[in-house]
Protein backbone atom coordinates (compact mmCIF):
# COMPACT_ATOMS: atom_id res chain seq x y z
CA UNK A 1 0.00 0.00 0.00
CA UNK A 2 1.13 3.41 -0.88
CA UNK A 3 1.71 5.61 2.61
CA UNK A 4 0.16 8.68 2.24
CA UNK A 5 1.26 11.47 0.30
CA UNK A 6 3.76 8.92 -1.18
CA UNK A 7 6.45 9.80 1.31
CA UNK A 8 7.55 7.35 3.92
CA UNK A 9 5.64 7.63 7.74
CA UNK A 10 5.54 10.88 8.94
CA UNK A 11 5.04 11.75 12.51
CA UNK A 12 1.70 14.09 12.05
CA UNK A 13 -0.77 15.66 9.46
CA UNK A 14 0.35 19.30 10.54
CA UNK A 15 2.70 20.93 7.67
CA UNK A 16 4.31 24.61 6.85
CA UNK A 17 2.84 26.22 4.15
CA UNK A 18 5.04 27.89 1.40
CA UNK A 19 5.98 31.53 1.90
CA UNK A 20 8.39 33.79 -0.35
CA UNK A 21 10.95 35.43 1.37
CA UNK A 22 10.20 33.49 5.30
CA UNK A 23 10.29 29.62 4.56
CA UNK A 24 14.07 29.49 4.30
CA UNK A 25 16.01 26.62 6.16
CA UNK A 26 16.47 28.60 9.54
CA UNK A 27 12.58 28.90 9.13
CA UNK A 28 12.07 25.33 8.60
CA UNK A 29 14.28 24.25 11.55
CA UNK A 30 12.60 26.26 14.02
CA UNK A 31 8.62 24.66 13.14
CA UNK A 32 10.35 21.60 12.72
CA UNK A 33 11.88 21.33 16.31
CA UNK A 34 7.77 22.14 17.46
CA UNK A 35 6.96 19.05 15.09
CA UNK A 36 6.25 20.30 12.19
CA UNK A 37 6.03 16.80 10.01
CA UNK A 38 6.03 18.44 6.07
CA UNK A 39 8.24 21.80 4.88
CA UNK A 40 7.56 23.63 1.85
CA UNK A 41 9.85 25.29 0.22
CA UNK A 42 9.64 29.33 -0.42
CA UNK A 43 8.63 29.50 -4.21
CA UNK A 44 11.04 28.54 -6.39
CA UNK A 45 10.72 29.36 -10.36
CA UNK A 46 11.91 26.99 -12.77
CA UNK A 47 13.19 28.85 -15.40
CA UNK A 48 15.70 30.14 -12.71
CA UNK A 49 16.88 26.75 -12.04
CA UNK A 50 17.88 26.36 -15.92
CA UNK A 51 19.21 29.38 -16.17
CA UNK A 52 21.45 28.62 -13.03
CA UNK A 53 20.77 31.85 -11.36
CA UNK A 54 22.56 31.57 -8.23
CA UNK A 55 19.61 33.22 -5.96
CA UNK A 56 17.50 31.11 -7.42
CA UNK A 57 19.55 27.80 -6.56
CA UNK A 58 20.04 29.26 -2.81
CA UNK A 59 16.16 28.26 -2.28
CA UNK A 60 17.45 25.13 -2.49
CA UNK A 61 19.72 24.94 0.46
CA UNK A 62 19.20 22.06 2.63
CA UNK A 63 20.53 19.79 5.58
CA UNK A 64 20.06 16.01 6.74
CA UNK A 65 17.58 17.16 9.13
CA UNK A 66 15.30 19.80 6.83
CA UNK A 67 13.27 16.24 5.94
CA UNK A 68 10.92 15.75 3.93
CA UNK A 69 11.49 18.72 2.10
CA UNK A 70 9.06 19.59 -0.31
CA UNK A 71 10.14 21.94 -2.94
CA UNK A 72 7.77 24.19 -4.85
CA UNK A 73 8.23 25.58 -8.43
CA UNK A 74 6.83 28.08 -10.40
CA UNK A 75 6.13 28.25 -14.03
CA UNK A 76 3.75 27.19 -16.59
CA UNK A 77 5.90 25.87 -19.16
CA UNK A 78 5.26 21.59 -18.55
CA UNK A 79 9.07 21.13 -20.10
CA UNK A 80 10.83 22.92 -18.35
CA UNK A 81 9.04 22.28 -14.83
CA UNK A 82 9.95 18.59 -15.04
CA UNK A 83 13.69 19.70 -15.89
CA UNK A 84 13.22 22.04 -12.80
CA UNK A 85 12.00 19.22 -11.04
CA UNK A 86 14.96 16.72 -11.70
CA UNK A 87 17.39 19.80 -10.41
CA UNK A 88 15.39 19.75 -6.90
CA UNK A 89 15.73 16.35 -6.42
CA UNK A 90 19.02 16.29 -7.32
CA UNK A 91 19.65 18.79 -4.38
CA UNK A 92 17.32 16.94 -2.48
CA UNK A 93 13.53 17.64 -2.99
CA UNK A 94 11.60 14.43 -1.13
CA UNK A 95 8.90 15.77 -3.49
CA UNK A 96 7.75 18.32 -5.99
CA UNK A 97 4.54 20.65 -5.85
CA UNK A 98 3.47 23.14 -8.43
CA UNK A 99 2.25 26.64 -7.44
CA UNK A 100 -1.25 27.47 -8.69
CA UNK A 101 -2.24 29.82 -6.49
CA UNK A 102 0.75 32.29 -6.30
CA UNK A 103 -1.60 35.72 -6.93
CA UNK A 104 0.86 38.07 -7.76
CA UNK A 105 0.69 40.10 -10.78
CA UNK A 106 3.90 39.57 -12.28
CA UNK A 107 3.11 35.98 -12.20
CA UNK A 108 -0.39 35.72 -13.47
CA UNK A 109 0.41 37.73 -16.90
CA UNK A 110 2.65 35.00 -17.23
CA UNK A 111 0.12 32.63 -16.50
CA UNK A 112 1.98 31.01 -13.79
CA UNK A 113 0.54 30.52 -10.67
CA UNK A 114 -3.04 31.40 -10.34
CA UNK A 115 -2.66 31.62 -13.44
CA UNK A 116 -3.06 28.36 -13.82
CA UNK A 117 -6.33 28.21 -12.33
CA UNK A 118 -8.05 29.14 -15.72
CA UNK A 119 -6.30 26.25 -17.78
CA UNK A 120 -6.61 22.64 -15.91
CA UNK A 121 -5.78 20.69 -19.01
CA UNK A 122 -2.30 22.68 -18.39
CA UNK A 123 -1.95 21.63 -15.01
CA UNK A 124 -2.60 18.31 -16.23
CA UNK A 125 0.28 18.43 -18.90
CA UNK A 126 3.10 19.86 -15.86
CA UNK A 127 1.66 17.31 -13.92
CA UNK A 128 2.52 14.58 -16.38
CA UNK A 129 5.70 15.58 -17.58
CA UNK A 130 7.21 15.75 -13.80
CA UNK A 131 5.70 12.11 -13.20
CA UNK A 132 7.69 11.01 -16.33
CA UNK A 133 10.85 12.73 -14.98
CA UNK A 134 11.40 12.10 -11.51
CA UNK A 135 10.49 9.18 -9.19
CA UNK A 136 9.35 11.46 -6.19
CA UNK A 137 5.96 11.95 -5.72
CA UNK A 138 4.02 15.50 -7.13
CA UNK A 139 1.72 17.82 -5.72
CA UNK A 140 -0.66 20.71 -6.49
CA UNK A 141 -1.55 23.95 -4.77
CA UNK A 142 -4.24 25.50 -5.94
CA UNK A 143 -6.73 28.18 -4.93
CA UNK A 144 -10.49 28.13 -5.29
CA UNK A 145 -10.15 29.97 -9.00
CA UNK A 146 -9.28 33.05 -10.48
CA UNK A 147 -12.41 34.95 -10.71
CA UNK A 148 -15.05 34.14 -8.05
CA UNK A 149 -17.84 33.89 -10.30
CA UNK A 150 -15.59 30.71 -11.87
CA UNK A 151 -14.74 28.36 -9.05
CA UNK A 152 -12.23 26.00 -10.34
CA UNK A 153 -10.77 24.21 -7.83
CA UNK A 154 -12.51 20.81 -8.77
CA UNK A 155 -11.81 21.06 -12.07
CA UNK A 156 -7.49 21.45 -11.84
CA UNK A 157 -7.42 18.86 -8.74
CA UNK A 158 -9.21 16.48 -11.48
CA UNK A 159 -6.49 17.42 -13.76
CA UNK A 160 -4.28 16.97 -11.71
CA UNK A 161 -5.24 13.76 -10.15
CA UNK A 162 -5.83 12.25 -13.44
CA UNK A 163 -1.91 13.05 -14.18
CA UNK A 164 -0.82 11.35 -11.26
CA UNK A 165 -0.69 13.50 -8.67
CA UNK A 166 0.44 12.16 -5.05
CA UNK A 167 -2.20 15.01 -3.09
CA UNK A 168 -3.40 18.55 -3.68
CA UNK A 169 -3.45 21.57 -1.36
CA UNK A 170 -6.28 23.88 -1.33
CA UNK A 171 -6.53 27.24 -0.38
CA UNK A 172 -10.09 28.75 0.18
CA UNK A 173 -9.62 32.36 -1.42
CA UNK A 174 -9.94 33.10 -5.43
CA UNK A 175 -6.68 34.89 -7.05
CA UNK A 176 -8.44 38.30 -7.26
CA UNK A 177 -9.06 38.01 -3.30
CA UNK A 178 -5.13 37.78 -2.65
CA UNK A 179 -5.42 37.41 1.23
CA UNK A 180 -8.17 39.03 2.03
CA UNK A 181 -11.65 38.33 3.58
CA UNK A 182 -12.08 34.41 4.62
CA UNK A 183 -11.26 31.56 3.49
CA UNK A 184 -14.20 29.62 2.03
CA UNK A 185 -13.37 26.03 3.32
CA UNK A 186 -16.40 24.68 1.48
CA UNK A 187 -14.06 24.32 -1.45
CA UNK A 188 -11.90 22.31 0.42
CA UNK A 189 -14.49 19.80 0.97
CA UNK A 190 -15.60 20.13 -2.51
CA UNK A 191 -12.22 19.03 -3.72
CA UNK A 192 -12.23 16.51 -1.02
CA UNK A 193 -15.25 14.98 -2.07
CA UNK A 194 -14.11 14.68 -5.76
CA UNK A 195 -10.71 13.30 -5.69
CA UNK A 196 -9.24 10.09 -3.94
CA UNK A 197 -5.94 11.27 -3.72
CA UNK A 198 -4.97 13.36 -0.01
CA UNK A 199 -6.24 16.83 0.50
CA UNK A 200 -4.35 19.37 2.50
CA UNK A 201 -6.59 21.98 3.40
CA UNK A 202 -4.76 25.54 3.71
CA UNK A 203 -6.42 29.08 5.27
CA UNK A 204 -6.92 31.00 8.39
CA UNK A 205 -5.61 28.18 10.56
CA UNK A 206 -4.30 30.59 13.20
CA UNK A 207 -4.87 27.84 16.50
CA UNK A 208 -5.38 24.29 17.11
CA UNK A 209 -9.02 25.05 17.37
CA UNK A 210 -9.34 26.18 13.74
CA UNK A 211 -7.06 23.09 12.79
CA UNK A 212 -9.43 20.85 14.50
CA UNK A 213 -12.72 22.74 12.79
CA UNK A 214 -10.79 22.73 9.15
CA UNK A 215 -10.58 18.82 9.44
CA UNK A 216 -13.98 18.44 10.97
CA UNK A 217 -15.54 20.56 8.53
CA UNK A 218 -13.69 19.25 4.86
CA UNK A 219 -12.51 15.97 5.96
CA UNK A 220 -9.20 16.71 4.57
CA UNK A 221 -5.78 14.74 4.90
CA UNK A 222 -3.65 17.43 6.79
CA UNK A 223 -3.95 20.71 7.80
CA UNK A 224 -1.48 23.69 6.46
CA UNK A 225 -0.11 26.63 8.51
CA UNK A 226 1.44 29.38 6.43
CA UNK A 227 1.57 33.03 7.74
CA UNK A 228 -0.16 32.32 11.23
CA UNK A 229 3.56 31.08 12.01
CA UNK A 230 5.31 33.88 11.41
CA UNK A 231 6.17 34.72 14.70
CA UNK A 232 4.71 32.10 16.38
CA UNK A 233 6.23 28.11 15.51
CA UNK A 234 4.70 26.81 18.17
CA UNK A 235 1.39 26.94 16.50
CA UNK A 236 2.75 23.24 15.12
CA UNK A 237 2.93 21.99 19.01
CA UNK A 238 -0.71 23.48 19.34
CA UNK A 239 -2.17 21.53 16.75
CA UNK A 240 -0.01 18.57 16.94
CA UNK A 241 -0.98 18.39 20.83
CA UNK A 242 -4.49 19.35 20.77
CA UNK A 243 -3.82 22.49 22.40
CA UNK A 244 -4.40 26.19 22.29
CA UNK A 245 -1.89 27.88 24.52
CA UNK A 246 1.22 30.81 24.29
CA UNK A 247 4.47 29.93 25.36
CA UNK A 248 6.13 31.54 28.55
CA UNK A 249 8.29 34.46 28.25
CA UNK A 250 11.27 32.56 29.12
CA UNK A 251 10.77 30.42 25.60
CA UNK A 252 9.53 33.53 23.40
CA UNK A 253 13.09 34.93 24.33
CA UNK A 254 14.80 31.45 23.58
CA UNK A 255 13.56 30.66 20.12
CA UNK A 256 13.88 34.35 19.01
CA UNK A 257 17.52 34.02 19.93
CA UNK A 258 17.65 30.67 18.39
CA UNK A 259 16.08 32.10 15.38
CA UNK A 260 18.73 35.09 14.92
CA UNK A 261 21.36 33.07 15.69
CA UNK A 262 20.45 30.96 12.64
CA UNK A 263 20.05 33.63 9.92
CA UNK A 264 23.86 34.59 10.85
CA UNK A 265 24.63 31.46 10.38
CA UNK A 266 23.09 30.72 7.24
CA UNK A 267 22.70 34.27 6.03
CA UNK A 268 26.15 35.51 7.46
CA UNK A 269 25.53 38.59 9.82
CA UNK A 270 25.20 41.53 7.36
CA UNK A 271 22.40 39.67 5.02
CA UNK A 272 20.92 37.63 8.30
CA UNK A 273 20.27 41.10 9.94
CA UNK A 274 18.50 42.31 7.05
CA UNK A 275 16.41 38.93 7.11
CA UNK A 276 16.02 39.48 10.87
CA UNK A 277 14.26 42.51 10.71
CA UNK A 278 10.52 41.26 9.54
CA UNK A 279 11.22 38.34 11.25
CA UNK A 280 11.51 40.51 14.66
CA UNK A 281 8.33 42.67 13.50
CA UNK A 282 6.22 39.08 13.56
CA UNK A 283 7.75 37.91 16.74
CA UNK A 284 6.53 40.88 18.99
CA UNK A 285 3.02 41.76 17.44
CA UNK A 286 1.06 42.76 20.37
CA UNK A 287 3.92 43.68 22.70
CA UNK A 288 2.82 46.62 24.58
CA UNK A 289 4.22 49.77 22.73
CA UNK A 290 6.60 47.92 20.40
CA UNK A 291 5.00 50.79 17.95
CA UNK A 292 8.07 52.64 19.32
CA UNK A 293 10.75 50.33 18.66
CA UNK A 294 9.85 49.69 15.21
CA UNK A 295 12.28 52.06 13.28
CA UNK A 296 14.99 50.67 15.08
CA UNK A 297 13.86 47.14 14.31
CA UNK A 298 13.86 47.99 10.33
CA UNK A 299 17.30 49.41 10.31
CA UNK A 300 19.09 46.37 12.06
CA UNK A 301 22.41 46.17 10.32
CA UNK A 302 24.48 44.79 12.80
CA UNK A 303 24.06 41.63 15.43
CA UNK A 304 24.88 44.19 18.35
CA UNK A 305 22.18 46.43 17.05
CA UNK A 306 19.81 43.25 17.53
CA UNK A 307 21.07 42.40 20.73
CA UNK A 308 20.29 46.37 22.25
CA UNK A 309 16.80 46.38 20.65
CA UNK A 310 16.25 42.43 22.03
CA UNK A 311 17.20 43.74 25.11
CA UNK A 312 14.89 47.05 25.16
CA UNK A 313 12.07 44.52 23.81
CA UNK A 314 12.50 42.03 26.82
CA UNK A 315 12.66 44.75 29.29
CA UNK A 316 8.84 45.89 27.80
CA UNK A 317 7.90 42.32 28.00
CA UNK A 318 8.98 41.95 32.09
CA UNK A 319 7.74 44.75 33.00
CA UNK A 320 4.13 44.17 31.88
Amino acid sequence: MTPPFGLPAIANNVFSAPLAGYTDLPYRTIVREYGCAVCWSELIMARGLLERNTKTFDLLSTDPADHPLVVQLGGSEPDIIAQAAVISKDHGADAIDINCGCPAPKMVKRGYGAGLMKDATRVGEIVGKVKQAVSIPVYVKIRAGFYPSVPTAVDVALSAQNAGAEAVTVHGRFREDYFRGVSDWQVIAQVKNALSIPVIGNGDIHSFSDAQRMIETTACDAVMVGRASLGKPWIFRNIINRIDTEPSVDEWIAVIERHARLLFSFYGEKTGCVKLRSILCNYTKGIPHIRELRPSIIHITTPDDYRRIMDQIIARVNIN
